[in-house]
């Protein structure tokens, strides 16, 4: 739909005064529009709709049944507001229900809100936005009325009210014969119906009235008889209202998942219904009820949606009230609504005969049913009361007139008409985009480029094309004639307008590329015109004003056409011209579809800036080999360049192009014009090849050579040189200016700068950056910023490195690494000092290492580094960081330093790409000095030692061990004891422990002498903790064995021993006399040591697992875990009946006095 505003009033064809009345209303509706389009919208067959606040679908369905029920509308139009007794009308509930019914009695729009009534409750909008039951809403609306007016109490009893008496009557007879009972009288406004396992809804209402008998441990205790009887328990019914309402309770609480659940079965609910069964007195008669409106909620138990099939009156047609829309049910889809029920013949065969029409729905919730024997009274729309009849009287008159201007602007059309002269400026203006850098921004402003001028007509989508052609001439006109517009194209449109419009035609445009497409054809209505010209843009899409010169023809346009963009080349300037002389879009006839050659199917290289290709090489016959240098690097992102499909090519030569462009430039001979693509994948090159096709000179025969590209034509030079917009594209576009960094200076980024092609290989930047620095270019390498991988590759162009769109290069001291070395960065390790603290590691240098070569060789040729850095150190003052005398390979070791590798030890026999995972240039890798030789062999196992003082609870920070796995437990066990003797007891202290232990020290006693336990876990796991210590398999473990054969097992055979595996340690005297001593706060070594406080995610985790504790405590906290209760549903009576409550009160003191008596 069009926006209204801006734009020009057009002329609607329609001879009634149309356009007068939109204009006198325009403003009102302008106005109307923003509080929505409802009551723009007359009134429907069905009637009007209720607006939705966002979840009170559940009032509209209870207020559209209330209104379809005459007798209820009848008794509130009867009710007169009187605002001394009835207050503030605003908060009047039963003026704003009687409103809201007189709307929906004779408003002419097709629906109205429900605000005024909701402020009435005291809603707020958070209330409004939140769903209610609508049972529940019935109960507090009729309560509220009776609470705000006694007449409308009275009134609502009379229709709705009915009465039940529960009774327990003993099976049992008194002495004197009668029979002992207990009754209770109680009034009803509806019934609750419980539904489950039910299938119809007479099945429903006969469980309501069957009698339940009490008996064995489920006596009842008689007052009268003074023992327990068996008795017999039920509700009766002794008055049915004239209207009935049921609410089926479909939501149950599921007492297995404690939650609440919807019942969708489905519930066959008759149209016709005898209920003289729930009176069940003999000779009551019959009680026939007609369904009359159903309440249904689709949905779950927690939310979903109302809408309210209704009845109405005597004529029994059926509407679907869904909260904005009211339809009126047809008969089919009232039969299907409706179907016969099915049931078995009474003939004792197997025949199915039709019963009486029911609804059978898993959604029905709410039902209103009405006695058939009280007449259906008329409700005419004389008897709404004022002043409301007279209020919406005079408002449909306002709305009908508002409701045509409405009708008429949806006819309406908000078209762009652009100028004749658009496509022209619109194209210079397309070349100057593309062309930005090669053409100057004074230039352009000299070109006078702007955007071009257009006006906005709102037409009648009715109109004729030439009716609307000749509206934007006569547009135009007055634009020029007012903005003192260059006469030459509005001369030819006043011109035009003599002519009857004969020489101007309207056509599709694309304005971005400045494209007149296809003509609009002048019989055609404008949107037919619109809809049927192009599958392009919308219907109210943009088009463009053509106008013809004498004796010119227009352009001819068809899709077989291809749009070719030129521009001349101007000598004088030395520049691309952009006047109107020097563009032109030239539409060359397509050429024969054909295919394009497919260039040699290859990947291009890494020198070609492509993807090199991992080659996988075949797999050896022995299957349980395996290389993992033969296998591609799992962190190789890159993917074989598989060449696309050669497109069909219908794409003009290049010589049609030379020959068109020289005859559209006044340029005699084609063959002394020079062609150089501007755009496209060979921007910058002259087309030489006269038989090539656009799509193969512009981009290599793949893709689609597009409506934009951009080709500069000028006279070709005669001494062969390259043509002057080559040259031109070369020193603007194919240049790189560069600014880079002295080698001394690296945070001097900007000190100095070169030029160089973007076609020019590193190898050539390199050589005339150092010509300019006067430095040795082999010595010199070169990064995108500092600490950035090397470029290592110098054959590489600066395109094809990613060089071409960066304003900065990073020079550094050094030759490059080779294409196949990575540049590692290389830290000295410290070890954990002893009494704490963690591993540290410190920069020291940088070392180029093929991934192919082995640690070993890393460990040699670092010798040499590491000394000179050490040298460079001592030379600047500081302490040598290591021991420098007879430093040899053996004495290296290499971790890995990245972060979260815990400077992990790599061994001699892996390569470097397979150690360290992720290699690229800047991986740190750290280099840890030792005071002994050290080769790591494939039978070395690199264990972790974490000794536990068992008296103190303490966890000690772990110690590296390298271990011959071929050696024995005996062997480890002896070592370890060496090392660690200080977690042992002497034998003095052990026995003196003992005796006071005893109670009675005893000089003979035997010495006791201490052992180390040990318990190996995998480095895989959870946080070693003391409490986890305590709970590993000590006795259990083969490195406590006694036996002598037991001790003199490898450690190859001991499965809980592997390389990287934790080895704890404690004394085993201690661990005798008792269980272990808890940590002292705080009293830990590292990460999970006790006392160290855990991180708050963590240790809120834990709380919270230690709170849970068992699984049957955890099903016991979800069960005490209230649910989210809903926001119960309050009306708010402001002004209640005063006579109403001083009869309450008097009641209520009566009462309290006739209670005092009989306590008396």
């Amino acid at each position: 739909m069009a926006p209204l505003e801006g734009g020009l009033l057009a002329e609607v064809a329609d001879a009634h005064g149309e356009e007068a009345h939109y204009a006198a209303h325009r403003e009102e509706l302008l106005e109307a529009l923003r509080g929505g389009r409802a009551r723009l919208e007359p009134r429907g067959e069905g009637g009007v709709g209720l607006l939705n606040q966002g979840a009170t679908c559940y009032m509209n369905s209870l207020l559209q049944a209330l209104f379809r029920t005459p007798e209820f509308r009848q008794l509130l139009y009867r009710w007169r507001f009187d605002q001394a007794m009835h207050g503030d009308p605003a908060r009047c509930i039963p003026l704003q229900l009687q409103r809201l019914f007189a709307q929906l009695q004779i408003a002419n729009v097709s629906a109205v809100s429900t605000k005024p009534l909701t402020a009435a409750f005291g809603f707020s909008d958070a209330e409004s936005r939140e769903q209610h039951d609508v049972q529940e809403l019935c109960r507090l609306l009729f309560d509220a009325l009776g609470r705000s007016a006694a007449e409308l109490e009275e009134e609502i009893n009379r229709l709705y009210a009915g009465k039940t008496t529960h009774f327990l009557r003993s099976r049992e007879a008194a002495e004197d014969g009668h029979v002992p009972e207990s009754r209770r009288d109680e009034k009803f406004l509806d019934l609750q119906v419980p539904i489950e396992g039910c299938s119809t809804l007479e099945e429903a209402l006969q469980r309501l009235v069957e009698v339940e008998v009490l008996n064995g441990d489920n006596q009842w205790f008689c007052d009268e008889l003074g023992r327990k009887v068996d008795a017999e328990k039920g509700v009766s019914f002794g008055v049915l209202p004239s209207v009935l309402c049921l609410q089926l309770l479909r939501f149950v609480f599921d007492l297995t998942t404690m939650r609440r659940r919807k019942l969708t079965e489905a519930l066959s609910i008759p149209l016709e219904a005898d209920f003289s069964f729930l009176l069940g007195a003999p000779g009551s008669g019959r009680a026939v009820f007609a369904l009359t409106a159903i309440c249904c909620h689709s949905g779950t138990a927690h939310g979903g949606h109302y809408h309210a099939f209704i009845r109405e009156g005597k004529d029994g047609t059926w509407r679907d009230a869904n909260d904005a829309a009211v339809r009126v049910v047809g008969p089919d889809h009232e039969r299907g609504l409706f179907p016969p029920r099915k049931a078995a013949g009474t003939d004792g065969t197997d025949a199915v005969v039709e019963g009486p029409n029911a609804m059978s729905s898993s959604d029905a919730y709410f039902l209103v049913y009405r006695r058939t024997d009280r007449e259906v009274p008329e409700v005419p729309d004389e008897s709404v009361p004022e002043p409301h009849r007279s209020e919406l009287l005079e408002e449909n008159t306002r709305w009908a007139a508002l409701q045509r201007a409405y009708q008429l602007h949806r006819q309406l059309m908000e078209i762009k008409v652009y100028a004749p002269i658009a496509p022209q400026l619109a194209l210079r203006r397309h070349v100057a985009q593309q062309l930005r850098g090669l053409v100057s921004e004074e230039q352009e402003a000299a070109a006078g480029i702007r955007e071009p001028p257009a006006v906005v007509l709102n037409v009648h989508s009715a109109k004729s094309v030439a009716a609307v052609q000749q509206q934007a001439s006569e547009a135009f006109i007055a634009q020029a004639e007012r903005d003192g517009e260059p006469w030459p194209w509005a001369m030819l449109l006043s011109l035009n307008e003599r002519s009857k419009g004969s020489r101007s035609r309207l056509r599709r445009y694309e304005w971005c590329s400045g494209e007149a497409r296809m003509p609009l054809s002048d019989e055609m209505s404008i949107a037919q015109a619109l809809r049927s010209s192009e599958a392009i843009g919308s219907p109210n899409a943009p088009v463009v004003l053509e106008v013809r010169s004498f004796g010119e023809e227009f352009e001819e346009w068809g899709p077989s056409l291809h749009r070719v963009i030129v521009v001349r080349w101007d000598p004088a300037n030395r520049a691309i011209g952009l006047e109107t002389r020097d563009v032109v879009a030239l539409r060359l006839p397509q050429a024969p579809p054909r295919t394009a050659p497919a260039p040699a199917a290859q990947a291009p290289t890494a020198a070609e800036g492509g993807n090199a290709t991992a080659e996988v090489p075949a797999a050896a016959a022995d299957t349980d080999a395996f290389d993992e240098e033969a296998m591609p690097s799992l962190f190789d992102n890159t993917s074989p360049t598989v060449p696309a499909a050669p497109a069909e090519d219908t794409t003009p030569s290049v010589g049609a192009v030379r020959a068109a462009a020289a005859a559209a430039f006044g340029l005699e001979g084609g063959a002394a014009l020079a062609l150089v693509a501007m755009t496209g994948s060979h921007a910058g090159q002259p087309l030489l090849d006269d038989e090539q096709t656009l799509l193969q000179a512009l981009r290599d025969g793949y893709g689609q050579c597009g409506n934009g590209d951009i080709i500069c034509a000028e006279v070709a030079p005669t001494d062969g040189g390259k043509p002057q917009s080559a040259v031109l594209y070369e020193e603007v576009r194919n240049t790189a200016h560069l600014s880079f960094n002295h080698p001394d200076r690296p945070e001097f980024t900007e000190e100095c700068s070169v030029s160089i092609s973007m076609d020019a290989t590193l190898a050539e930047l390199k050589a005339k950056i150092a010509q300019q620095l006067g430095l040795d270019a082999g010595q010199l390498h070169f990064a995108r910023a500092h600490k950035a991988p090397q470029l290592k590759d110098e054959t590489k162009t600066l395109r094809t490195a990613g060089l071409a769109g960066s304003s900065h290069i990073f020079v550094g001291h050094g030759a490059p690494c080779g294409v196949d070395e990575n540049l590692l960065r290389v830290a000295l390790y410290c070890p954990a000092e002893k009494g704490g603290g963690a591993a540290k590691a410190r920069d020291a240098l940088s070392h180029a290492a093929k991934g192919a070569s082995s640690i070993r060789s890393l460990r040699e040729a670092l010798v040499t580094p590491l000394l000179r850095w050490c040298q460079e150190v001592q030379a600047s003052g500081s302490d040598a960081p290591f021991a420098s005398e007879g430093l040899q390979w053996k004495r290296l070791r290499i971790r890995d330093g990245q972060a979260g590798k815990h400077f992990a030890i790599l061994r001699d026999d892996r390569t470097v790409r397979s150690s360290l995972l992720g290699l690229v240039d800047g991986r740190q890798v750290a280099v840890q000095v030792l005071d002994r030789d050290e080769e790591l062999t494939p039978d070395d196992l690199i264990l972790h030692v974490r000794p536990w003082r068992y008296e103190t609870g303490s966890l000690f920070a772990a110690t590296e061990w390298v271990f011959r796995k071929t050696r024995t437990i005996a062997e480890l066990r002896e070592e370890l004891t060496a090392r660690f003797r200080g977690i042992l007891e002497d034998a003095a202290s052990a026995t003196s422990d003992s005796a006071a232990a005893d109670g009675a020290p005893d000089a003979d006693a035997p010495t006791q002498e201490d052992r180390l336990e040990l318990a190996a876990l995998p480095s895989a796991g959870p946080p070693l903790t003391v409490k986890r210590c305590a709970s590993l398999k000590w006795v259990e473990s083969p490195l406590n064995a006694a036996a002598a054969e037991d001790l003199q097992r490898p450690l190859a055979e001991v499965p809980e021993v592997r390389d990287g595996a934790t080895i704890v340690l404690r004394s085993a005297l201690r661990a005798s006399r008792g269980p272990p001593a808890e940590a002292a706060k705080g009293g830990g070594k590292g990460p999970g040591a006790p006392g160290t406080a855990l991180p708050k995610a963590k240790a809120g985790a834990k709380a919270r697992a230690s709170s849970l504790g068992t699984a049957a405590s955890r099903r016991a906290a979800v069960a005490s875990v209230p649910a989210r209760r809903e926001r119960a549903l309050v009306i708010e009576v402001a002004h209640p009946d005063a006579a109403k409550d001083a009869a309450a009160e008097a009641a209520a003191e009566a009462e309290a006095v006739t209670g005092a008596a009989a306590g008396g």
